[in-house]
């Protein structure tokens, strides 16, 4: 009976944790291909398909090779700058329902990921609304839908004016999700506001 729960316990820690902190960057490792993630100033997440060591092997720098910001190949990334640091340390991290069967290292759906399939709520960096996938755990994943939380003021930048700032489920805001992509209905018609559950 031990020896059972003892195996059970390993494997939901191996399949409940999808990356290993490495101090600058994430190491992905669900995945048949590790990747990395890393963060330059929170503002852009790159995937990285390789990380190496450049020059001496104690004194040498930390590499990141093949990488990519969303579907663009970028330069390799020199973790000892100060400008990297990992996305976990970074604001701004959302939830959405994503399935894992469908990573990839591009934002394209380029470079396949596989490994253990999954539908589930999972923390993303960043969102690629024209491929509808997010930057996860897992890599690139397809998305089904955005999760807007109690919190949506916090995307909300501070310089803003309150006549600026549209407010779902308001009189005329024009929207009604606040998120990195805004969507215009004020020329739809009733009968699709209504499916889309707005409120004006």
């Amino acid at each position: 009976m031990k020896l059972l729960f003892i195996i059970v316990f390993i494997t939901l820690i191996n399949y409940s944790f999808c990356s290993i902190n490495r101090g600058k960057y994430l190491e992905l490792d669900k995945g048949t291909t590790t990747a990395y993630l890393v963060a330059e100033n929170c503002e852009k997440i790159y995937i990285c398909g390789k990380q190496d060591t450049d020059g001496w092997w104690i004194f040498g720098d930390d590499i990141l090779k093949n990488c990519y910001y969303r579907n663009k190949s970028v330069d390799d990334i020199n973790l000892d700058d100060d400008k990297y640091d990992n996305p976990d340390n970074c604001p701004g991290k959302r939830y959405a329902y994503v399935s894992s069967n469908s990573c990839s290292l591009l934002s394209d759906g380029v470079n396949k990921i596989s490994g253990k399939t999954l539908s589930k709520d999972a923390l993303y960096y960043d969102m690629d609304t024209t491929n509808k996938r997010v930057l996860t755990e897992w890599g690139w994943c397809t998305y089904r839908y955005d999760q807007m939380d109690s919190n949506w003021m916090s995307y909300v930048k501070d310089d803003l004016k309150l006549n600026q700032i549209n407010i779902p489920g308001t009189h005329d805001s024009g929207t009604y999700d606040i998120s990195k992509s805004w969507k215009l209905d004020k020329d739809l018609s009733d009968a699709v506001l209504m499916g889309s559950n707005n409120r004006y």
